[in-house]
């Protein structure tokens, strides 16, 4: 009940190169789309019956489409709250305008204080003037990892293969929000040189050419008093709560002690996988359980763990990992045989116990 109380949702356009590929919808109507979205869940968590007619969705479907038999409905469960913060992922100048004038939350990925007024200052004054009285002031959440100590510096490491993918590869060419954030922060020919290298598969080259200079300024990563001091300039930057994936000294002193943690646990985990692959029906594989060797580290460093090309999808309520072994198929058989042998002796003798 607690995290129903404190739960937020999160939106986002994404990108065409996604939007179009992969869901099939033209990228268009970006900031209305986004408003219109919220707009409609805000009134479902209401429990009022959602009759809405805007340029992007139409609900219920109008006369003349579809079967005809739509109506406005309404949940049918009863939300522990009726309002629940919505905060918007935005980077381009009106979806940031529109954040401001009607989200509870924005979400600015690879936010630097140093150059947020420069890139966002304009459109942030444009929507808050516009924004409602009955809305309370907007949080503004960012950060990076965060990892305290006086040797940490290798941690900003672990930042490079994210930071690759979203500049090089979140996009088309010509079309990629983050790309243009950080040329926008003074970084052009890096970005572009970024972009090149990863759209071109040259993913390793591409981490290795995102600058130090960025990596430290999105990041909170170094001894306290550096921390506190770039704490305190995200804060007056305008940001109210820290997102802060942390790493501590302790347990990851270096990139290359990770590097090792992940190359021993990756053998590991393919007896998870394998678990994962006959369990998939009954008991959800998250990715808790591939934290092996003591990889608690981002997303991105768990999944490497556990291999690439994991399928995530949803089930049970969880987030599941459902993807084919590398394990040989001959041995995958005879785990799950074992397994279902074990599982009716165990119902048999629960049956027949006094």
């Amino acid at each position: 009940m607690l995290a129903l109380v404190r739960v937020i949702i999160g939106l986002g356009v994404s990108n065409p190169k996604i939007i179009e590929g992969w869901h099939g919808v033209p990228f268009t109507r970006l900031v209305g789309r986004t408003r219109e979205t919220m707009e409609i869940v805000r009134a479902a968590l209401r429990r009022e019956a959602v009759d809405y007619s805007g340029h992007s969705f139409e609900i219920p479907l109008p006369a003349g489409q579809g079967t005809g038999a739509g109506e406005a409905l309404k949940m049918m469960t009863k939300p522990v709250r009726s309002s629940v913060p919505l905060y918007i992922a935005a980077l381009g100048p009106k979806s940031v305008e529109g954040a401001a004038a009607y989200a509870d939350g924005w979400l600015p990925f690879l936010c630097s204080p140093e150059g947020a007024a420069r890139v966002w200052g304009d459109a942030l004054a444009t929507g808050t003037a516009e924004r409602s009285g009955d809305l309370a002031p907007l949080e503004v959440v960012a950060g990076g990892i965060v990892a305290i100590g006086e040797d940490v510096k290798g941690v900003l490491d672990l930042a490079r293969p994210t930071l690759a993918l979203y500049i090089g590869g979140m996009g088309a060419r010509g079309k990629n929000f983050f790309n243009d954030l950080v040329r926008a922060y003074g970084y052009e020919a890096e970005a572009r040189g970024i972009q090149d290298l990863y759209l071109d598969g040259k993913k390793k080259e591409a981490e290795a050419e995102v600058p130090l200079q960025l990596l430290e300024q999105v990041n909170l990563v170094g001894p306290a008093s550096y921390v506190k001091e770039r704490i305190e300039a995200f804060r007056e930057s305008g940001v109210t709560s820290p997102r802060k994936p942390s790493v501590t000294a302790q347990r990851m002193a270096s990139t290359s002690r990770l590097r090792r943690s992940v190359s021993s646990s990756r053998r590991r985990c393919d007896g998870i996988r394998t678990l994962s692959w006959i369990f998939h029906g009954f008991m959800p594989a998250t990715r808790s359980a591939c934290k092996a060797g003591d990889l608690d580290v981002r997303r991105q460093q768990a999944d490497d763990a556990c291999g690439h090309g994991a399928a995530r999808t949803r089930g049970h309520g969880e987030q599941m990992l459902l993807h084919r072994s590398r394990l040989p198929r001959w041995w995958r058989r005879v785990a799950q045989s074992s397994l279902i042998a074990s599982l009716i002796l165990a119902v048999v003798a629960s049956r027949c116990s006094p």
